[in-house]
C-alpha cells in the first residue's frame, strides 16, 4: 500500500469516527378523556425554524418521534396537533364514476381546535435528549 491510499484510509476512519448528531426524542401518549386516542397523526410545528414533524398514535394512543440533526426536532417550544387519519379512498370499480374520496368518520375524541395549527391549545417544549409528552384532550 502506498503513502497515499494510506492517507486515504485514515482520512476516512478519523472521519467515519466523528460524533453522531445527537437525537432528539419525543414519546408520549395522546388521551382523550383519559381514553386512548388510537390512529391519530400527532404532529409537532415550529413554524420559525421550519420544522414539522409527524407520528400516528399506536392502539393505546402512544407515539414516538426521533429526530436527527438539522432541523429535524431540534430544542424549542413546538405547537403540536393531533387529527384523525383519513382513510383511504375506495379503488374506482369497472363502468363507475369515481366519486372522490371517502369521508373521514367522525371522531368525537380529537376536538376540532386540535386538529389545526392556527387554533391549537397544545404546546410542548423540546429539550435535548428524551422527552415525554402527555396530551389529554378536552372538549
Amino acid at each position: 500500500m502506498n503513502h497515499r491510499t494510506s492517507l486515504i484510509l485514515l482520512v476516512a476512519l478519523v472521519v467515519g469516527c466523528g460524533r453522531a448528531e445527537p437525537r432528539n426524542i419525543v414519546t408520549g401518549v395522546v388521551t382523550s378523556g383519559g381514553r386512548p386516542v388510537a390512529s391519530a397523526v400527532i404532529t409537532f410545528s415550529d413554524r420559525s425554524a421550519g420544522v414539522e414533524l409527524a407520528a400516528r398514535t399506536d392502539g393505546s394512543g402512544r407515539f414516538t418521534i426521533i429526530g436527527h440533526g438539522s432541523p429535524a426536532l431540534q430544542p424549542g417550544d413546538y405547537r403540536v396537533t393531533v387529527a384523525p387519519v383519513a382513510e383511504r379512498p375506495p379503488e374506482p370499480q369497472q363502468g363507475r364514476k369515481f366519486e372522490g374520496p371517502a369521508p373521514v368518520g367522525r371522531r368525537h375524541d380529537i376536538p376540532l381546535l386540535d386538529r389545526e395549527l392556527w387554533s391549537t391549545r397544545l404546546r410542548a417544549t423540546i429539550r435535548p435528549g428524551t422527552n415525554e409528552c402527555t396530551f389529554d384532550l378536552k372538549p
